[in-house]
């Protein structure tokens, strides 16, 4: 029809093995790779905070000056780290 506007994305040819993201109403193509190579750069980061989180909970415990609540909240933010890397590594 004359003057119909469609979404860009209805008209776009995509690989088998990718995805489309209409991105500032472009489309924007990524490969199945892509986001895998992105989703093990992220999970490996997540690995090195719950670690350095895991290194401040111990300083933490050492430390007479460091109150329960301040340890308290490092557990949790180790925690809520380590159970983001099982649900994206169980995925």
């Amino acid at each position: 029809m004359i003057g119909e506007k469609r979404p860009i994305w209805k008209n776009a040819a995509v690989p088998r093995d990718s995805f489309v993201k209409l991105c500032c109403n472009r489309v924007v193509t990524i490969t199945t790779e892509e986001t895998t190579m992105s989703l093990s750069s992220h999970i490996e980061e997540l690995r090195k905070k719950h670690q350095n989180l895991s290194a401040a909970v111990e300083s933490a415990q050492r430390s007479p000056a460091i109150d329960a609540s301040e340890i308290s909240r490092l557990k949790k933010q180790k925690l809520m780290v380590k159970e983001e890397i099982t649900r994206l590594t169980t995925h």
